[in-house]
């Protein structure tokens, strides 16, 4: 798995840098954004066309150039987030909403669990439930934080 990059700088107190991918599916356009520089490539998938082949592109262009792909998600479901997050995709964030529970309810259904990748390293797949042990011994992200990474 790949480092995120903005998780590193932002939790070394600096400034990470990302840019809109466009409504062009082309993942040289991921590419350039990564050698002029930027942090992150923000993947729109609620504004434009694209769809998971698309975004399947755009991912392996971002790893190809080391920089962190992070898809705005069409909507709240738990089972296409985290198809995304099994495309390679490092932050996801969904549309605006009128109170903050939908998006924890989000966070808290799609986060994966530090100890539970490190089981799966290891050849063992457990599973993750409200009442897994995984469970009480994540954090869950910082108020400083918007993007769910």
């Amino acid at each position: 798995m790949q480092e995120n990059r903005v998780k590193r700088i932002m939790n070394a107190g600096g400034l990470a840098l990302g840019t809109h991918v466009g409504g062009i599916p082309d993942p040289q356009i991921v590419e350039i954004i990564g050698l002029a520089g930027f942090d992150a490539a923000f993947i729109d998938m609620e504004h434009t066309t694209l769809d998971l082949h698309d975004v399947q592109a755009c991912v392996m262009a971002a790893e190809r150039v080391g920089i962190t792909p992070i898809v705005r998600t069409p909507g709240f479901d738990p089972a296409f987030i985290l198809r995304l997050l099994d495309m390679g995709v490092q932050g996801s964030r969904s549309r605006m909403s009128p109170t903050p529970r939908p998006r924890g309810l989000r966070s808290r259904r799609c986060a994966i669990r530090p100890r539970a990748i490190a089981a799966w390293r290891r050849g063992a797949a457990p599973p993750i439930s409200a009442r897994s042990r995984f469970w009480n011994t994540w954090r869950a992200p910082t108020a400083r934080s918007c993007w769910h990474a």
